[in-house]
């Protein structure tokens, strides 16, 4: 991404753009095979989106690929015209949209997106994308799938986002996610990196793979999944701005006021530290160290001193356990 175009999203003067959907037989035309199975499968969760959902399929639409691929749009019970947008691009697009549309709402009952994809996604790789997200490139599915034929111990290609918080319907730039040094993403990397889930494009027996083990209600998101892929093979990175995402601060975690995030953060830090294998747990412990003194902070700012005793004890219980840590493996070390 070069610096003119980064002042200019950072003034407002320019925007992404909704791209243009080719026709179904416009994009089934560059396929190799019309038949059988899609290579792909363009994963798409969506409530209440009706104001961004034709962004997202749109831009699914706008892919230019020499594979088949399908989009599932899968609505959970939608009360804002989500649906009926939705259904009326699957009648346009009906050997290419396949809608699930929930009679009742399953997220309400802890029934998550992540568990569906597994059940009815047809493709050797799954690319993700919520509904109030967009992708903004025509050869995004193209470029990762290659990628991905070209490093096959990668379990996941992952790229670039500029990510926008969304006023009442005028986007407001808030940062590009930038571009890691190597193509090749181990789990020391994903330390100090971020990556957006509109750009994920996973292969799909190694997400069925996490969603068996270690998929939890309650403690289980985009962080948890990152996670837990990179224990199974590398990341592969798109050094490309490929989507939007946009905070409208209605979602899962944007709708939480900062000390809820924090504590959200805590909370899959330490699952994720009960059950990643041994050589993955240090990185949670020390998110789970880092996010403790963030609220530690923040509580004693709000003069709330019972939770700054919570938080100062979790902060002490951590500290030790981390010095045990050390000690125990530098006494191996002289033992060994």
């Amino acid at each position: 991404m070069i610096m003119d175009e980064l002042k200019l999203l950072e003034s407002g003067r320019i925007f992404p753009k909704r791209l243009a959907p080719l026709s179904e037989e416009e994009i089934r035309s560059g396929w190799k095979e019309r038949d059988g199975r899609p290579l792909v499968s363009v994963c798409c969760a969506t409530f209440n989106h009706a104001k961004w959902i034709e962004d997202a399929i749109c831009g699914f639409l706008a892919q230019k690929t020499d594979f088949a691929f399908e989009i599932i749009v899968r609505d959970d019970a939608s009360i804002d015209g989500t649906t009926d947008i939705v259904l009326d691009y699957a009648s346009r697009y009906p050997n290419i949209i396949r809608p699930i549309v929930n009679e009742f709402n399953q997220y309400s009952i802890g029934i998550a997106p992540a568990k569906a994809w597994p059940l009815v996604a047809r493709g050797k790789y799954i690319a993700l994308c919520e509904g109030d997200d967009f992708w903004i490139v025509t050869d995004k599915l193209q470029k990762q799938c290659d990628l991905m034929r070209l490093n096959a111990d990668a379990v996941m290609s992952v790229a670039l986002t500029h990510c926008f918080i969304d006023n009442g319907g005028i986007l407001q730039y808030q940062q590009t996610t930038t571009a890691p040094e190597h193509s090749l993403i181990d789990f020391d990397d994903l330390s100090y990196r971020y990556f957006h889930t509109s750009t994920f494009f996973i292969r799909l027996d190694a997400y069925s793979e996490v969603i068996k083990n270690y998929w939890r209600k309650g403690v289980f998101d985009d962080t948890a999944l990152i996670a837990c892929l990179i224990t199974l093979g590398p990341f592969v990175a798109l050094s490309e701005v490929v989507s939007v995402y946009r905070i409208t601060g209605r979602g899962v975690y944007s709708s939480r006021k900062l000390a809820s995030q924090l504590e959200w953060a805590y909370k899959i830090a330490q699952y994720l530290f009960d059950v990643l294998p041994a050589q993955y747990k240090r990185n949670q412990l020390v998110q789970m160290y880092s996010v403790s003194v963030r609220l530690s902070k923040l509580h004693f700012h709000d003069f709330n001193w019972c939770q700054v005793l919570l938080w100062s004890t979790r902060l002490a219980v951590l500290f030790t356990r981390r010095a045990l840590g050390l000690v125990s493996r530098r006494f191996r070390l002289k033992i060994s």
